[in-house]
């Protein structure tokens, strides 16, 4: 379990995520709004779901 909780806000591209899940160790990481509140969790499927979504969306191009 980790003591200090990694956060990241609403507005961050999805992208930017990979690093926090690849190399952090993360499962699952809370999501902030700009109030600094709870607005929700993405997990490693979140993640994988909208990259295929994302390529296969660039495939159909």
């Amino acid at each position: 379990m980790t003591r200090q909780v990694r956060v990241v806000s609403a507005s961050r591209y999805v992208i930017e995520l990979i690093p926090m899940f690849a190399d952090g160790g993360h499962h699952h990481i809370p999501v902030i709004d700009e109030e600094r509140t709870l607005a929700g969790i993405i997990t490693q499927t979140d993640l994988v779901k909208a990259l295929s979504r994302a390529i296969g969306a660039g495939r159909e191009a």
